[in-house]
């Protein structure tokens, strides 16, 4: 059953926003805030004291943004990248993902989406040519999410729980979590503690926090999956992630965000901040990848 928040029509990305929990909090009339737990406070802009900003959309209908429009706020290299793809759904979620990012980057810019120059550091890392913005994204079946700041570098992932190896949480049918090695490859031994001593069903919930908050991380380096995920290590209050053990990089922050309001407890979200000061070009986030080993 869709989730009504998620289904409603688009009009104004900040006015739509602002009738979300999940993404409103001081400054309502400012746009977004963050969706981020009661101990921690908003992650403000420190240049222009609004909160980074996140956006939620869907990528397999019109509901945020319609084919024909993405299609439209394409550059010549995307529509070309999109024509390669041999799936259908694979091909649409790539151009309504690609052509809400554009509107979501052109309207914090005053710029026609089309305009904008999306480039790639040398490490992989995205950016927008002529602009300190940073943002990054992240998709899940047909959920998208963009984070935006101005003053701190941002990565953010997120991953529904239904997918992949896991299959519906309510059926009965469904098979005990059988990933051993998997776990010996992606976690530490305090971390695989935490999951191996919990029950089938939490530890997949465990899994998926854990895995989210490591790979906001490795997106924020900008090696993503190319960098070891057990070279990063999770301090974790209970069995929840707050911070890394390892690397120590000061400044560096861990952020739950809570998609209950918007997709449901099924799914995990993640967001890593590091004040752009610290990390505002490529050699600063291979440096970071460096202290990983």
């Amino acid at each position: 059953m869709e989730n009504p928040a998620l289904s409603h029509p688009r009009g104004d990305l900040t006015d739509t926003q602002a009738r979300h929990p999940l993404l409103t909090h001081a400054e309502t009339d400012a746009g977004a805030g963050i969706g981020v737990d009661a101990d921690h406070s908003s992650i403000a802009d420190a240049k222009k004291s609004r909160p980074v900003r996140l956006f939620f959309y869907r990528l397999d209908c019109d509901a945020d943004i319609s084919l024909a429009e993405a299609e439209g706020c394409l550059s010549a290299d995307e529509r070309l990248r999109a024509e390669d793809f041999v799936c259908t759904r694979s091909r649409h979620r790539y151009v309504r993902g690609r052509g809400y990012l554009r509107r979501i980057l052109a309207r914090q810019l005053h710029l026609a989406p089309e305009s904008l120059r999306l480039l790639t550091h040398g490490n992989g890392r995205p950016y927008l040519a002529g602009s300190t913005l940073s943002f990054n994204v992240s998709h899940s079946g047909d959920l998208a999410i963009c984070a935006l700041s101005q003053s701190l570098s941002v990565a953010v992932d997120l991953e529904l729980h239904q997918q992949g190896l896991w299959p519906d949480f309510n059926s009965r049918e469904q098979p005990a979590f059988d990933g051993d090695a998997l776990l010996r490859m992606v976690f530490s031994k305090a971390e695989r503690q935490l999951l191996l001593a919990a029950s089938d069903r939490e530890r997949r919930r465990l899994f998926f926090e854990f895995w989210t908050a490591k790979e906001a991380l490795m997106k924020l380096t900008g090696r993503g999956l190319s960098l070891a995920p057990d070279s990063i290590e999770l301090f974790c209050s209970g069995s929840r992630p707050r911070g890394f053990s390892r690397p120590q990089i000061q400044d560096l922050r861990l952020h739950k965000i809570d998609c209950g309001p918007l997709i449901g407890p099924a799914a995990s979200c993640h967001l890593v901040t590091l004040p752009a000061r610290m990390a505002g070009s490529a050699q600063t986030s291979l440096d970071i990848a460096e202290k990983l080993g």
